[in-house]
């Protein structure tokens, strides 16, 4: 499975651009031009975690279970989405 970056509409969903890992630079030129053109853009590219698991041969489901895996992760910390990282910030004494 060939990893690849993406430049993807964010209304529509659509991929505009499309290029290999190797060539990511290209992609977030893309993205600067649609941009400065006024088309609201995000860019997907593998994570480091992904990348790994494509190399060893991952399942696309399990690919796919790490990437919601990793979202997730995210999310919890997201203090926007409830409690976030108050609930895990770590211990100090602030007593001293």
């Amino acid at each position: 499975m060939a990893q690849t970056v993406k430049v993807i509409e964010i209304t529509s969903g659509e991929v505009l651009f499309s290029c290999t890992m190797e060539q990511r630079d290209k992609a977030y030129d893309y993205a600067e031009q649609m941009e400065a053109m006024g088309i609201d853009v995000k860019i997907e590219s593998p994570s480091c975690p992904e990348t790994l698991a494509t190399a060893l041969s991952a399942s696309k489901e399990s690919i796919d279970s790490l990437k919601k895996a990793i979202d997730d992760e995210i999310k919890s910390h997201d203090i926007t989405e409830g409690l976030g990282c108050a609930v895990c910030l770590p211990d100090t004494d602030l007593e001293q």
